[in-house]
């Protein structure tokens, strides 16, 4: 059956939303990647020791950080929701929750980090890399609580759907970043690069970047708070600890940090079990992740802006709206995504190219995003639903979904095609492509089976 003329009509202004509201936060989420990439450039410029420091440094911090990320992002569906019920005070108090839970997570993330530093010799790491590799992780550590407050500040306001001083603290913090890099990294050596004159600063090489990173996450966090102040309604400006909220906002984030833990943990085990069949298909692997990581942006930003407006729904007690809503984020999260995977079909050999020198790997990693192309539209279903089923207060059913897929489905798969039968990195990511339809196919059934009384 058709949709009548006013589903119709309603589903067309749902879109309508989250489209406008998907493109300033798929424009922040891609700005944030490209601090990474400059910390990574800039790093290469200098020397490999400083390059290898700082690459194996940012992999180790984030996959820590990753879970205290994760708990901020459970803010912005419940502020969305507070919103649909028009109560104010509830959205600012969940806000100044996120002050408190930030500092936990920033003092559990730093104890854990020192300790992992500690036991650098046990895993193995190359003595060179040790000294560099610590004194980079210990100063970005000292940024680490303001950036979870830069992510639970930004789920406030996109949970307000007010994006303006989010786009405009990104594009600020990327300038900021670039500076803080460039002068910490190569001192008075960089001044003068600029025409500038020296100040009898040296360059500070990895722990440069780590305190320019750090220096960038307390600048995004004080941006991200005065556009909190300013759009925030001076009644209900306090930072008064409310347990009650602050429990709400732990058990509606830890299944997000879980999950993001456990696909970070996914995809480094992936790369681990390729890393051993040579070093052309770990260059190739690495190559095809870095395009379908950036690729997955798009879904994120979409994700967002559909656990939005779910969760606007939600709170005004509407099921239809919220199923239109999230349809509407699917189809534009996996029509992006298609866009992409058109690119790596048609021109697979010249998109590698721009990523690797190499003519044999520029020709497996051709090959590695082919496949990466059929995923592409699954992994970016995947994302959107994990987003929209956070709207509607599922983080829980969507953990078990994703595990399910992911390792369930994925991991034995990935075994399976690339180590038993020899299918090498394509046969990797075949059971990696496997494992994202499962997951996919998993979270688009509860999303359905929530929603099917609107209908």
């Amino acid at each position: 059956m058709g949709m009548s003329p006013s589903s119709r009509s309603q589903f067309i202004a749902e879109m309508r939303h989250v489209f406008k509201l998907a493109l300033p936060i798929t424009f922040v989420q891609l700005s944030y990647h490209s601090i990474g990439f400059v910390d990574t450039v800039l790093a290469g410029r200098s020397d490999p020791l400083t390059l290898g420091a700082v690459g194996l440094g940012n992999i180790i911090f984030f996959s820590v950080a990753v879970f205290g990320i994760g708990l901020m992002l459970g803010m912005d569906a419940i502020v969305a929701r507070a919103m649909g019920t028009g109560d104010h005070a509830r959205a600012m108090g969940m806000a100044a929750q996120s002050f408190y839970l930030g500092i936990f997570a920033g003092i559990g993330t730093t104890v854990f980090l020192l300790l992992v530093m500690a036991l650098f010799p046990l895993f193995g790491v190359v003595p060179e890399l040790i000294p560099g590799t610590r004194v980079y992780i210990a100063s970005r550590l000292v940024g680490i609580i303001p950036m979870f407050w830069s992510v639970s500040l930004r789920s406030y306001l996109q949970g307000r759907e007010i994006t303006t001083p989010v786009i405009h603290a990104a594009i600020a913090v990327n300038v900021f970043n670039f500076v803080a890099d460039w002068v910490l990294l190569f001192g008075d050596e960089g001044l003068r690069e600029w025409g500038l004159p020296g100040i009898g600063l040296q360059g500070m090489g990895p722990a440069g970047l780590g305190w320019a990173s750090s220096a960038s996450s307390i600048f995004l966090a004080a941006w991200l708070l005065h556009g909190t102040v300013r759009h925030a309604p001076r009644e209900h400006l306090s930072l008064r600890w409310q347990p009650k909220l602050l429990r709400e906002l732990w058990w509606q984030g830890l299944p997000v940090g879980i999950q993001l833990c456990g696909e970070v943990s996914f995809f480094a085990l992936m790369g681990l079990m390729v890393s051993h069949m040579g070093v052309m298909e770990a260059g190739a692997h690495a190559a095809a992740a870095n395009v379908g990581g950036l690729s997955f942006a798009l879904a994120v930003g979409a994700g967002s802006a559909g656990a939005i407006r779910v969760g606007n729904a939600m709170g005004r007690g509407r099921l239809d709206l919220a199923r239109a809503a999230g349809v509407s984020a699917m189809l534009l999260g996996c029509s992006a995504m298609f866009v992409v995977a058109i690119f790596m079909w048609v021109m697979p050999h010249r998109v590698a190219g721009w990523i690797v020198a190499d003519p044999q790997v520029i020709k497996l990693t051709a090959h590695l995003l082919i496949i990466s192309g059929f995923f592409q539209v699954f992994d970016g279903m995947q994302g959107v639903l994990a987003g929209v089923l956070r709207g509607m207060g599922q983080t829980k059913a969507a953990l078990v979904r994703y595990i399910c897929g992911l390792w369930g489905v994925g991991f034995p798969l990935a075994w399976l095609f690339g180590i038993v039968l020899d299918g090498g990195a394509m046969g990797v990511w075949l059971g990696i492509t496997a494992g994202l339809v499962a997951a996919a196919v998993l979270l688009c059934q509860r999303f359905l089976l929530l929603t099917q009384k609107s209908h």
